[in-house]
């Protein structure tokens, strides 16, 4: 049961910061994910972090990746 749930919880957390990106106005410059941090691993303050966050945050990873995989397959 343990495992379902562990398993399970990053689903529920994507399906709902899905749900709440378009209801919540996180500007890029107000998104703790875009942000350097003097933490322990350059982690953002979690207290800091909404669900309108994630999205963005999301968006911007999978685009810069692309970017990086379209770099190496042009690279000859």
């Amino acid at each position: 049961m343990k495992k379902l749930l562990i398993m399970t919880l990053p689903l529920i957390l994507f399906a709902a910061a899905c749900n709440n990106a378009d209801k919540q106005d996180a500007k890029e410059s107000d998104n703790p994910f875009f942000q350097s941090w003097d933490t322990p691993h350059e982690t953002p303050p979690f207290d800091k972090i909404k669900t309108g966050h994630y999205m963005p945050a999301f968006k911007e990873a999978i685009k810069r990746e692309e970017a990086e995989i379209k770099e190496i397959t042009e690279n000859k």
